[in-house]
C-alpha cells in the first residue's frame, strides 16, 4: 500500500523512542502494529455474547473445525487465525515465550476448562491455515464471549477492541439480542467503524420466525441511532461447516454463509486502505501523546535537582491519594443513586399493583354486569378475553410513561457520574502536568454513556387463568345470579394474583437491566481512573531513575531528550497536516 512506508517509518521511530525511555509496554504494542502494517493485515474480530456460536462461525468461514466448540461457554483466550501454507498452532505466553503445539491440544490453552482463569499465562494463540478466506490479509480473531460468569473473559475481549479494524457481531435466534449485547454493541461502534452483523442458528426456526427476529433486532440496534441501517446476515454456522466438509452445495447455499463471505471480501477489498489508515492514525495519536508526556517529564526531571523532584513526587502522591478518595466517594454515590433508583422502582411498582388490582377488579365487575344478554355458558370466555386485553393495555399504558421517567432518571445518574469521573481523570493529568511543568496534553479516553435498548415487555404470553376452567362445568348447574357471584369471587383472587405476577415480572426486568448496565459502567469508571494514575506513576518512576545519572552523562541525556521531544512534535505536526 502507498501509505505503508510512511507509517512504517513513524512506527520505527516510536519503537526506538519507547525502548530508549523504558516504555517497554508501548514498544511491544508498537511492534505488533508495525508487523501488522508491514504485512498489510486487517484484524477482523468475531465478537458477541457467550454461546452465540462465534467459534463455530469461524470454523465455517475457514472451512474446517479448527477451533474447539462445546455446549458450555468455552473460549477464554484471544485466538488469531491467518493464512499459511500449512497448519501451524503457536501459543504465545505473557513472557514472550512461544510453543508450537498440535491442533488437537488447542483446547488446553484457549478454553476455560483447559486453562482456567489463564493459569498458564497465555497472551494469545496464533494459528496459520491455508484458507481461501484469509488470502487477502484478513486475520480472523476468535474472542471470549461477553456476559459469562467469567468476568476476565469479558474484559479480555473488551481490552482487545482497540486493536481490531473490523468486527463480525454474532447474534443468534435463541434468544434474540439481550441488554448485555446491546450495551456491548454501543461500546463497539464507538471504536470500530466496520461492523458485520450475523444472526446465527437460523436452522432452529422457520423462515417466518427468522424474519421476525431479524426485524426485531434491527429495531433494537437502531433504537438510539436512527441513522444506523444494519444489514443482518442469517447464517447457520453448523450447516455451513457440514456443507463445506461434505461439499454439499445446496446445504451451503441454504446456510447463508456464502452471502456473508462475499460481503466481507467485497467490502474489505474496496475499503481496506481507508479502514487501516483511520485506525493507524488513531493509534499514532495515542502513542505520540503518551510518549511526548513521558519525554517532557523526563526533560524536566533532568533539569530539576533530585531533592526538589522527590518533593514534587511526594506532592503528586498526596494529590493522587485525594483523587483516589474522590473516586471512591464518586463510586459510592453512584451505588447509592442506583440503589435509590431501584427502591423507587419497587415503591412505584407496589403502588401501581395496589391501584391496578382494585381498578381492574372494578372494571371486570362492570363488564360482567353489562353482559345481561350473554348466555351463561359464554360468560367465562368473554370475561377471560376482557381481562387479558384489559390487563395488557393497562400495563402497557402505565409502563410506557413510567419507562420514560425511569430512563431519564437512570441516564441523569450515568451522565452526572461520567462527568464526575472524567473531571477526576482530567484533574489527574492536569495535576501531574502542573507539578512537573509539562505542556504536552495527554489524550484521555472519556467515559461515555449510551441509552440502553428499548425494554421488551409481553403480557399476553403470560397464562392468565390457571384454575378457572371448572366454572365452565358449574355454569350448567348454578342459577345465573349465584354463578356470577361465584365467578366474581374467583375473579377477585385471579385479578390480585395476576396483577402481582405481572408487576413482579416488570420490576424484575427493569431491576436486572439497570443493575447489569450500572455494574459495567461502574467497572469502567473505576478502571479508567486507575489506568491513568498507574501510567503517570510509571512515567514518574522511570524519570526518577534517570535523575541519578552522573554529571558527565547529564548533558548528553538532556541533549538527546530535547532532540527526541522535537522529533515527536514533528511527527505530530505531520499527522495533523
Amino acid at each position: 500500500m502507498q501509505f505503508t512506508e510512511q507509517y512504517s517509518d513513524k512506527f520505527d521511530c516510536l519503537i526506538q523512542l519507547s525502548n530508549d525511555y523504558n516504555q517497554l509496554s508501548f514498544a511491544a504494542e508498537l511492534k505488533l502494529e508495525l508487523k501488522k502494517l508491514k504485512n498489510e493485515y486487517l484484524y477482523l474480530a468475531v465478537i458477541g455474547q457467550f454461546k452465540r456460536g462465534k467459534s463455530s462461525l469461524i470454523n465455517s468461514l475457514i472451512g474446517i473445525d479448527i477451533l474447539p466448540t462445546a455446549v458450555l461457554p468455552l473460549t477464554s483466550m484471544i485466538t488469531m487465525i491467518k493464512f499459511g501454507e500449512e497448519q501451524i498452532v503457536n501459543v504465545i505466553f505473557e513472557d514472550d515465550k512461544e510453543l508450537l503445539i498440535p491442533g488437537h491440544e488447542l483446547f488446553n490453552y484457549t478454553t476455560e476448562s483447559g486453562n482456567p482463569s489463564n493459569i498458564k499465562k497465555v497472551r494469545f494463540v496464533e494459528i496459520l491455515y491455508p484458507s481461501e478466506f484469509l488470502k487477502d490479509g484478513i486475520i480472523l480473531i476468535d474472542t471470549p464471549g461477553i456476559g459469562s460468569l467469567f468476568l476476565h473473559n469479558t474484559k479480555s475481549t473488551e481490552s482487545f477492541i482497540s486493536k481490531i479494524d473490523a468486527a463480525i457481531f454474532v447474534l443468534s435466534i435463541d434468544p434474540p439480542i439481550t441488554q448485555t449485547e446491546f450495551q456491548f454493541f454501543e461500546d463497539i461502534r464507538l471504536n470500530v467503524d466496520k461492523l458485520y452483523f450475523v444472526m446465527n442458528k437460523i436452522d432452529l426456526v422457520s423462515e417466518n420466525a427468522q424474519k421476525e427476529v431479524i426485524n426485531y433486532t434491527k429495531n433494537i440496534l437502531t433504537a438510539s441511532n436512527h441513522n444506523l441501517s444494519p444489514k443482518i446476515f442469517p447464517v447457520s454456522a453448523k450447516d455451513a461447516s457440514e456443507a463445506k466438509m461434505c461439499n454439499d452445495k445446496a446445504l451451503l447455499s441454504q446456510s447463508g454463509i456464502t452471502a456473508l463471505e462475499d460481503e466481507i471480501k467485497s467490502s474489505i477489498k474496496s475499503e481496506k486502505v481507508s479502514i487501516l489508515r483511520n485506525n493507524l492514525q488513531k493509534k499514532l495519536d495515542r502513542f505520540t501523546s503518551r510518549l511526548s508526556f513521558s519525554l517532557e517529564l523526563e526533560l524536566n526531571a533532568l533539569k530539576t535537582p533530585i531533592n526538589i523532584f522527590e518533593d514534587k513526587i511526594k506532592q503528586f502522591n498526596y494529590e493522587m491519594d485525594k483523587i483516589i478518595r474522590e473516586k471512591k466517594l464518586a463510586l459510592y454515590n453512584f451505588n447509592g443513586q442506583i440503589d435509590d433508583l431501584i427502591i423507587g422502582l419497587e415503591i412505584e411498582m407496589s403502588n401501581f399493583n395496589k391501584r391496578q388490582a382494585e381498578g381492574m377488579f372494578n372494571s371486570v365487575t362492570e363488564y360482567l354486569m353489562s353482559l345481561r344478554k350473554a348466555r351463561k355458558a359464554n360468560l367465562l370466555s368473554l370475561i377471560r378475553d376482557y381481562f387479558a386485553s384489559k390487563l395488557t393495555s393497562d400495563f402497557e399504558h402505565w409502563r410506557l410513561k413510567f419507562e420514560a421517567r425511569l430512563y431519564q432518571n437512570y441516564l441523569d445518574i450515568i451522565k452526572a457520574s461520567a462527568l464526575n469521573i472524567n473531571e477526576l481523570i482530567k484533574k489527574t493529568a492536569d495535576i501531574s502536568a502542573g507539578l512537573f511543568n509539562i505542556s504536552s496534553p495527554l489524550l484521555l479516553e472519556e467515559i461515555t454513556f449510551e441509552k440502553p435498548s428499548e425494554f421488551v415487555y409481553r403480557t399476553k404470553d403470560e397464562p392468565l387463568f390457571l384454575e378457572i376452567d371448572m366454572l365452565k362445568i358449574i355454569s350448567y348447574f348454578y342459577p345465573r345470579r349465584f354463578f356470577i357471584k361465584l365467578l366474581l369471587s374467583r375473579m377477585k383472587k385471579e385479578v390480585e394474583e395476576k396483577t402481582m405476577v405481572n408487576s413482579g415480572n416488570v420490576f424484575s426486568f427493569y431491576r436486572v437491566s439497570i443493575l447489569d448496565t450500572a455494574f459495567k459502567f461502574k467497572y469502567d469508571m473505576d478502571e479508567k481512573t486507575d489506568q491513568i494514575i498507574f501510567y503517570i506513576n510509571s512515567t514518574i518512576s522511570a524519570a526518577l531513575k534517570n535523575i541519578s545519572i552522573s554529571e558527565q552523562q547529564l548533558e548528553p541525556r538532556l541533549e538527546k531528550t530535547t532532540k527526541d521531544l522535537l522529533l515527536l512534535n514533528s511527527i505530530k505536526l505531520i499527522e495533523n497536516e
